[in-house]
């Protein structure tokens, strides 16, 4: 992924059609260069969507704290600079670049 460009990361479970699309849309449309999304365990897998997208399938019942956690190291892997927190509020204070 480029440097300077917004990266989104989720983890997700059951969010189907069309709402997904309109998320995915939504977030490219307003600047997000690359979305990764953590599909945890979906009873229909989220579809790929793209070059801008990557789905990971991520097992586990309470595997979103691990995915986001997991999708942190993989984010700063390839983005150089500061990022911002996870917004999810079972994480507290959340997981900072």
């Amino acid at each position: 992924m480029p440097v300077g460009k917004i990266a989104i990361l989720a983890a997700i479970r059951d969010c189907y059609e069309p709402y997904i699309r309109f998320w995915i849309d939504y977030h490219l449309g307003i600047g997000a260069s690359h979305i990764f999304i953590y599909d945890n365990e979906s009873l229909e897998p989220i579809p790929e969507y793209g070059e801008h997208v990557t789905v990971t399938r991520w097992p586990g019942v309470h595997g979103q704290l691990t995915a986001y956690r997991h999708g942190m190291v993989r984010i700063s892997a390839n983005v150089t600079g500061d990022f911002g927190n996870v917004t999810d509020p079972r994480l507290g204070a959340g997981l900072r670049g």
